[in-house]
């Protein structure tokens, strides 16, 4: 990534060609995985909170249960936490590094990063709270996984638009190329 932000002017919109194939296959291949991911989640827990609690709880006590679910143990918990926490914040670490190059504004590009990065938090608490305090967290699973997928998706499509569209369409318009940002200057300080 620090190659991108050495090069005075670059913007993924300016990438030469191969730059913008290979951002595009590791953004389109973040989509897949995301779709998969949230295959997955649908599987074991559904899109209800109710799914959630079940999901970390268990259903044994459901004598109406279509599937049995047992509880998360200590185990399986820790080993879900360990996978997603050093994963998910180097994928949020890159993918938010490319909107950085993204012609959006400062406090856009701020409020997308807070977003991924306290999504990601409440993604990795919830299941704990939900098996040591109680269903009263399902909320957060949920809503946290929701800003976790809308961050994810929404960086990925605004780097594909930004490496593809945003010239062009700013062709169309008859609108003035902006500066480059320059992630690594504070825009106050330049001049």
């Amino acid at each position: 990534m620090t190659q991108y932000y050495k090069m005075p002017g670059f913007s993924l919109a300016s990438a030469n060609i191969s730059t913008k194939v290979l951002l595009s296959l590791f953004l389109l291949a973040v989509l897949g995985g995301l779709a998969v991911a949230l295959l997955q989640y649908y599987d074991r827990a559904g899109w209800s909170e109710r799914g959630a609690v079940e999901w970390i709880q268990g259903n044994e006590s459901d004598p109406a249960a279509k599937i049995f679910k047992p509880e998360k143990t200590y185990r399986e918990l820790i080993s879900l936490t360990h996978d997603h926490s050093f994963a998910l914040p180097i994928l949020l670490f890159v993918l938010l590094h490319l909107v950085a190059l993204c012609s959006i504004s400062e406090r856009a590009k701020i409020a997308l990063y807070v977003t991924g990065f306290l999504s990601l938090a409440g993604s990795l608490t919830a299941p704990w709270l939900i098996a040591y305090q109680g269903p009263g967290w399902s909320p957060l699973l949920c809503w946290s996984g929701l800003g976790l997928t809308a961050t994810i998706g929404l960086a990925a499509h605004l780097c594909l638009f930004e490496t593809w569209l945003a010239r062009p369409l700013r062709r169309w318009r008859n609108r003035p190329e902006p500066p480059a940002p320059d992630p690594l200057v504070n825009s106050s300080q330049r001049g």
